[in-house]
């Protein structure tokens, strides 16, 4: 897989939606959009992509970029990552919304996959938790999407708390086994409280015997003038690429290339 470029790109204002039907599901306190596509084909069972921490119009557009013409489920439930996994703290609080999600469709849904931006972490950090949610899992794409706590017993130095690396450990070995494609994607952004994506990353590469490498430099990637991919680990189904920016709209860029990820994972899945 070859990492996209992290272009600088302007979105907005909000535009109706388009090319489908959006229903609400609510479930206890908890709601989401699912977006149902013209032409869907209700007569076979079919995969689901779930978002978390986005605005409807812009997660639904970005899909529609990619010309993916699949059901997506979206949790836009606010700002921190709390929001996202109080829902989901509990193991099986998302088959609820999967069977509601059913009735909508007329059909079966099998395969899960997921995207999130920023603070929706939260919510993939518990239900990866969930044995038979992961095992449904064949794609995760988190764009500058994964933080942690600071383990406090280092004192001055920056380390992230191991149970915050460790908690990804099942998806982690799902993708490097082939079993799941799992793409984390970080700035360079340090919060001064927490542990930042790039950090955590990192923990999750030395935790399993890796250590980041220098991204090649003739990559188109790696020649972006502001935020160029700085270092990557690929190993499986698992690529963390991690690029330059310390900025909001550093991070903000993330979410606005998740077109461009999920051709790449599309592509990539087509490929013998």
């Amino acid at each position: 897989m070859e990492p996209p470029v992290m272009t600088i790109r302007q979105i907005g204002p909000e535009s109706p939606i388009t090319a489908g039907n959006i229903h609400r599901i609510t479930v206890g306190e908890t709601s989401a959009s699912l977006f149902i596509p013209e032409g869907f084909d209700s007569q076979k069972p079919t995969p689901i992509w779930i978002h978390f921490h986005t605005a409807d119009w812009f997660i639904i557009q970005e899909y529609q970029r990619a010309n993916y013409k699949l059901p997506i489920l979206n949790f836009n439930l606010g700002q921190g990552s709390t929001v996202y996994s109080k829902p989901f703290i509990e193991i099986g609080t998302l088959q609820p919304f999967l069977a509601e999600s059913e009735k909508h469709l007329k059909t079966k849904i099998t395969d899960l996959n997921f995207t999130s931006f920023s603070a929706g972490f939260g919510a993939v950090r518990n239900l990866i938790q969930d044995t038979e949610i992961l095992s449904r899992l064949k794609t995760v794409i988190q764009c500058d999407s994964i933080y942690g706590s600071l383990d406090p017993s280092i004192g001055d130095k920056r380390s992230v708390l191991p149970e915050h690396v460790n908690i990804w450990q099942p998806l982690i070995t799902r993708a490097i086994n082939r079993k799941s494609t799992v793409i984390f994607t970080t700035t360079q952004i340090t919060p001064e409280t927490y542990a930042g994506s790039w950090e955590v990353v990192q923990a999750i590469v030395e935790k399993n015997g890796g250590t980041m490498k220098p991204a090649d430099p003739n990559t188109s990637a790696s020649k972006d003038q502001i935020y160029p991919l700085l270092r990557t680990f690929d190993k499986g189904n698992l690529h963390i690429w991690s690029y330059e920016g310390t900025d909001a709209m550093a991070h903000m860029t993330h979410p606005r290339h998740l077109a461009e990820l999920l051709v790449i994972t599309q592509n990539s899945a087509s490929t013998p």
